[in-house]
């Protein structure tokens, strides 16, 4: 049976996805995502480019961190978040995600064309 449409999933891999599905389910959580993946911003640059209060971006990245979708690292005083390309790409790419996305279709993540960079990553989905 293909892992595609498997009805057996392992119970963690659900979970993963919905955590990352939810994650990304939320319009601002997307505007944070679309805006890292130009490039790494502090919590204060993420505020005043999308023009939130520094309680809720917290909280988003929050959501987002725990869903693996971002990571941080410190530079001094500051946080700087960031999306590693590869990490994001392969979560998209997971069989379980495409699975629930498109369980209809035949999509087979490795077959997809490899990434051409971490600012080319799109949120939208590829025509095959």
């Amino acid at each position: 049976m293909s892992p595609y449409t498997d009805p057996t999933m392992e119970t963690k891999d659900s979970s993963d996805c919905a955590k990352f599905l939810k994650a990304m389910g939320d319009e601002s959580r997307l505007k944070i995502v679309r805006l890292l993946l130009k490039g790494e911003k502090s919590v204060s640059e993420i505020v005043q480019a999308l023009n939130m209060s520094q309680p809720q971006v917290s909280h988003h990245l929050s959501v987002l961190r725990s869903a693996g979708i971002i990571e941080t690292r410190r530079e001094g005083n500051r946080i700087i978040n960031f999306i590693d390309p590869q990490n994001f790409s392969s979560k998209i790419r997971k069989p379980e995600l495409t699975s629930v996305v498109a369980p209809s279709t035949s999509i087979n993540p490795t077959k997809l064309p490899p990434d051409q960079g971490w600012n080319k990553i799109s949120l939208a989905p590829r025509v095959l």
